[in-house]
């Protein structure tokens, strides 16, 4: 984005202003950004349907070490798919939300398509040396009892928050984009650490609020792997695990996931302009 001083999402932001703006953006795009989080979500789902994700985890797998390896191979593929499809997702959300104030009558096929054929590839990459760092980081973390791991998890949340727009806007090489995410994360760390932790407890109140009501149709199914024995007795009887993911579950679960799946995507985008703002005044001062 060659002109993205211009675009209306840069400016300063306190903290209050990163949560006005977020609340805005969210309800003005409400519909369009929960339909395609819902279609996507549930399309990562119902894989569990299209393949044998559902029969992996059951006596043979715990029980038959034989089968444990092409048992592995295939969730590995499944998980694949999902992570590579998920990343696709996230990214789109990213790339419509700047593109709506860049151009709002561009159409959203378009949109989708720039953001698959222009980032998908760096961008799986990204994730990829991020999820590298991130494990690294927290098994050190580990090490220096849980609180290392924690501070790890708030330290790289931060860092990489910004992460998916400064692939977007700056058009970087994956190496350059992680680099430029510590250095535009370093700016004005700390009120971002609040911001972030503040906006992930907003989310996950949030969420489980609206799982506790809408998931309580399969509470009974549910909490039933609490209980050791009946756990053994599925297994035992040749039963999945994770038989509860019925359809009907899927759907609810994925309704219930697409309210919230585009809030920190719109507060990653605030964020990074932001940020990009208090470097640009830094820069001329």
């Amino acid at each position: 984005m060659d002109n993205y001083q211009n675009h209306p999402l840069y400016q300063p932001m306190d903290f209050e202003a990163l949560f006005t703006q977020t609340f805005n953006i969210y309800k003005k795009h409400f519909g369009w950004l929960f339909l395609y989080s819902f279609f996507g979500i549930l399309l990562m789902s119902m894989m569990i349907f299209a393949t044998d994700f559902k029969d992996i985890f059951t006596y043979d797998f715990f029980y038959n070490p034989g089968e444990i390896g092409g048992f592995l191979g295939r969730l590995f593929l499944i998980l694949l798919v999902m992570f590579v499809g998920y990343a696709i997702l996230y990214l789109f959300i990213h790339y419509f939300i700047i593109q709506k104030y860049t151009d709002p009558g561009q159409s959203h096929l378009v949109i989708f398509g720039d953001a698959v054929r222009k980032y998908a590839l760096p961008y799986i990459l990204i994730l990829i040396i991020v999820i590298i760092i991130l494990t690294v980081s927290m098994t050190i973390g580990v090490f220096l009892l849980v609180i290392g791991m924690f501070v790890a998890l708030c330290y790289f949340g931060t860092i990489f928050l910004p992460i998916t727009p400064i692939l977007i806007v700056e058009k970087k090489d994956p190496l350059t984009t992680i680099s430029r995410s510590f250095k535009l994360g370093h700016l004005d760390f700390w009120p971002t650490l609040g911001a972030l932790i503040v906006m992930y407890i907003v989310v996950m109140v949030a969420s489980m609020i609206l799982g506790a009501i809408t998931l309580a149709p399969f509470a009974v199914d549910f909490f039933k792997f609490m209980n050791p024995d009946a756990v053994s007795e599925m297994l035992e009887g040749g039963e999945s695990l994770f038989s509860f993911l019925t359809p009907g579950f899927i759907l609810v679960s994925a309704v219930t996931n697409a309210i919230t799946f585009p809030v920190i995507p719109i507060f990653a985008v605030l964020v990074y302009f932001k940020l990009k703002y208090k470097e640009d005044q830094v820069v001329s001062d």
